[in-house]
């Protein structure tokens, strides 16, 4: 069950501790407590809510990149299994200073998730172990995830006429086109 005293001494704590580096921590809903910071304190905050907070939140379930045209954002949720609350702590950084000090070390869970982050969104995770690609082939050029990709030609598939407008397909009124390959 959630206990708002417990997130609202963590919020209270963590604008203590980080001030400015902290742009947001409050309980929006019961139980999940959504904190916004700097790039460079992502590392020293995530600490302390898996160390210090009371009760902590010890597990990284999920982080995933959202891109906002203006600014790009990398989204860690910490997990308190044995109350099922989480915190959302979210990092901004400028879209052409993409770079966030890897949480690999705090949480192994992050490992592959930032390497997603990386190939998808272009976000660089500095200390981070293993920076390789996880998804795309080693010579793809571009952040797929990011609103400004545009997909090279080359990669589109071929229309499909079920796909594209069953209806007209199922009617009789489209043709599948038949290729030599």
């Amino acid at each position: 069950m959630s206990d708002s005293r417990n997130n609202l001494g963590i919020a209270t704590e963590l604008r203590r501790r980080f001030g400015e580096g902290l742009l947001r921590a409050e309980e929006d809903e019961p139980g999940t407590l959504h904190v916004e910071v700097d790039a460079g304190v992502i590392v020293e905050v995530c600490r302390f809510l898996s160390e210090q907070a009371q009760p902590p939140y010890p597990y990284l379930s999920d982080a995933f990149g959202a891109d906002y045209e203006d600014h790009l954002q990398v989204v860690y949720h910490l997990f308190r299994p044995e109350t099922g609350e989480g915190a959302l702590v979210r990092a901004n950084m400028a879209r052409d200073e993409a770079v966030l000090p890897t949480l690999a070390g705090l949480y192994n869970t992050a490992n592959w998730a930032e390497r997603e982050i990386a190939e998808m969104f272009g976000v660089t995770f500095d200390g981070h172990p293993d920076p390789r690609k996880l998804l795309l082939p080693d010579d793809w050029v571009g952040y797929p995830l990011r609103k400004d990709y545009n997909l090279p030609d080359h990669v589109y598939l071929r229309p499909e006429p079920l796909h594209e407008d069953p209806q007209a397909f199922l009617a009789g009124e489209a043709e599948p086109e038949v290729t030599d390959e």
